[in-house]
């Protein structure tokens, strides 16, 4: 099993494109953001429309939100597979 680690960027707040992907998939997904936490933005930024279709979202750790979601997909990935067998 593969697994997603997505930044949407500024799709995060309005893509339902993108979200109606990710539902499609099996693979789970991460969301990341460089950015600063979101909550310490704009208001329209509170609300993510794809983070309800990820196991995951993490933002405000700049670029180590790439490497925190990576350990998390791959122990993720790691316990689903023991869960199989």
């Amino acid at each position: 099993m593969n697994g997603i680690l997505l930044n949407a960027g500024a799709f995060t707040h309005y893509s339902y494109a993108i979200r109606d992907a990710l539902s499609t998939v099996k693979n789970p997904t991460t969301l990341s953001s460089i950015g600063p936490d979101v909550h310490a933005c704009e208001s329209f930024r509170h609300t993510s429309v794809i983070a309800p279709e990820t196991i995951s979202h993490n933002a405000g750790f700049g670029a180590y939100s790439y490497e925190h979601d990576l350990q998390a997909m791959i122990r993720y990935l790691e316990i689903r597979a023991e869960s199989e067998n």
